[in-house]
């Protein structure tokens, strides 16, 4: 009848521990030393001592290592037999007191909702027992998303923005945003584009902007996608339409205003389709250095929100329309403001428009008398 055999296993280090598993005799004793967690991020090394803790030589040892799925060899020693992912190591005969080491050095490349790592040993002479240990494992975990509007005109800019976001639980290294720009969408940065994040530590994000435009009316479906080696990629989709815009707004104000005078503006709208526009709505947003005065054609101003509206009702076909608003220069500096217009349930995009606003010519000083 073969011997009983007694199996110890411990970590070295701070460890959540499996309870070790032990015979009540035998003379080989086996220690893992693991890390204290995994960071998915960087190989990282394991190593197993088998111990002849007996007062006879043991014959005939071999230790067997079956890799867990999701992470990958870069080095044993001594030399490992593999045979798919079990590794083996023949290691003979263990005098009475006689240790051997055998160190690898692994690489994590775990599935998506891995979050730990297990190592699983086995040894063989007369019997054959089994020991295993699990440690956490940290990794980074990569989300992207699209800022677009549902809408975009024809020929004319529009503000993209993705963010990359790390919601995992170590920094995620050279990430690298990508995305190819279908036809018909087009950017001044080029079609084929690819940036460089750098590192995203647990929980940090990063905005990568990116301005385009259409040249063609249609729905537009746009992909992106961040990746970070070893760990996969992350994905995400916008999708959108490209219309052209026959309601075209435009506005203009003096080039440059005095502190404290007023000035006038204008917004003119015109409709360069073929049927008639209906329930058309023209509204702007004065900026805080700008004081409401006056409007025509009925401009309602909201103190509130410190905005004009006007109700401009049907637009004939070519038909153009101009409302005018007067306002009072109160601060120094560009003085912006953004025109929204839409006809019936559509919207189209907002207009801006500035002046620059001066300071006042002081007085002059009237000259001395003789």
């Amino acid at each position: 009848m073969p011997p009983q055999v007694r199996l110890l296993v411990a970590l070295l280090g701070v460890l959540a521990a499996e309870p070790p598993t032990a015979a009540d005799h035998g003379p080989l004793e086996i220690t893992q030393r693991l890390p204290e967690r995994v960071d998915g991020a960087t190989p990282f090394a394991v190593e197993v001592l088998v111990r002849n803790t007996g007062g006879e030589a043991v014959n005939g040892v071999v230790v067997n290592d079956d890799l867990p799925p999701g992470f990958e060899l870069r080095d044993a020693v001594p030399p490992a037999s593999r045979v798919g992912n079990q590794l083996s190591w023949a290691v003979g005969r263990l005098g009475p007191g006689e240790q051997r080491s055998l160190r690898l050095t692994l690489a994590a490349r775990p599935a998506p909702d891995q979050t730990a790592f297990r190592h699983a040993v086995e040894v063989a002479y007369q019997g054959r027992l089994t020991a295993a240990q699990t440690v956490p494992l940290t990794r980074p975990v990569l989300e992207v998303s699209i800022a677009a509007p549902a809408k975009v005109v024809v020929g004319a800019p529009t503000d993209l923005s993705f963010v990359v976001r790390n919601s995992g639980t170590a920094a995620a290294a050279g990430v690298v945003l990508q995305t190819q720009l279908p036809a018909g969408l087009n950017s001044p940065q080029g079609n084929d584009l690819e940036t460089n994040l750098g590192a995203l530590a647990p929980g940090q994000s990063r905005t990568v902007p990116l301005s385009v435009v259409a040249a063609r009316e249609g729905d537009v479906v746009l992909r992106v996608t961040a990746q970070a080696e070893p760990w996969g990629s992350a994905s995400a989709e916008a999708r959108f339409t490209a219309e052209v815009v026959r309601l075209v707004l435009a506005g203009h104000g003096p080039p440059t205003l005095p502190e404290q005078f007023a000035g006038l503006f204008e917004m003119t709208v015109r409709n360069d389709q073929a049927e008639a526009a209906r329930g058309v709505v023209l509204s702007l947003t004065l900026p805080s250095g700008l004081a409401f005065l006056r409007a025509s054609d009925g401009g309602s101003y909201d103190d509130r929100t410190h905005s004009v509206r006007w109700d401009l009702g049907d637009l004939a076909p070519g038909s153009v329309r101009t409302v005018a608003w007067n306002a009072t220069a109160l601060q120094a500096g560009e003085q912006a403001w953004a025109a929204h217009l839409q006809a019936g349930t559509r919207t189209y995009p907002d207009v801006r428009c500035s002046s620059r606003v001066v300071p006042a010519a002081p007085p002059a000083t009237p000259p001395p008398r003789p």
